[in-house]
Formats: structure tokens, sequence, C-alpha cells
């Protein structure tokens, strides 16, 4: 079964991801609700999938990522209310790829 870590940025609950993952084949395998720990965290357990859940990708979200997409690349999804493009433009040059 493929592996899933879950990134939840505070203030968001991913109670949304949670569910979603096994019904589509996934284990959820950690949860941490720092970005600074993905890419320990990332390389620690080598999940298949990264969901993130994030408010408005922050700062710190933007580092980690693009650092997880330089050291140890991975599939990475992202769940957000942000809708304006600057956001989204700055999540996919930072290594999301959904």
């Amino acid at each position: 079964m493929p592996r899933a870590l879950i990134v939840a940025e505070a203030p968001v609950v991913p109670e949304h991801c949670r569910p979603g993952l096994p019904a589509c084949g996934y284990s959820v395998v950690d949860e941490i609700d720092d970005p600074r720990r993905l890419v320990r965290r990332a390389v620690a357990i080598e999940p298949d999938v990264i969901v993130i859940a994030s408010q408005s990708p922050s700062k710190k979200f933007c580092e980690s990522t693009r650092a997880l997409d330089a050291h140890a690349p991975h599939a990475v999804m992202l769940f957000t209310a942000a809708i304006d493009h600057a956001s989204i433009d700055a999540a996919a040059r930072a290594g999301v790829h959904a």
C-alpha cells in the first residue's frame, strides 16, 4: 500500500485529508504540524506522497518544500484555501505538484 505523510500548517486541521487517503489506497504513516520538519521526516519515512494542508502557503512552507525538492524529491500535493494566483505560483515554484 502506498504511504502518505500529512503536513498540516496551523491553524489548518487536515480532517478532510485523513479519510480520503485510505479510501484511495494510501496509508497515513505520519503527520507533522511544522513544515520545517518536512525534509527530515520525508527522508526518515520515505513516503510515496506528501499531502500538505495549509490555509495559505507561508514563507516557511515554501522554503521547506523547496528544500525537499532539492534534497529529497517527493510527490507533493497541497490543499489550500488560497485562491490568489501569487500563492499558487509560489507553491508551484517551491515544488508542489498538485
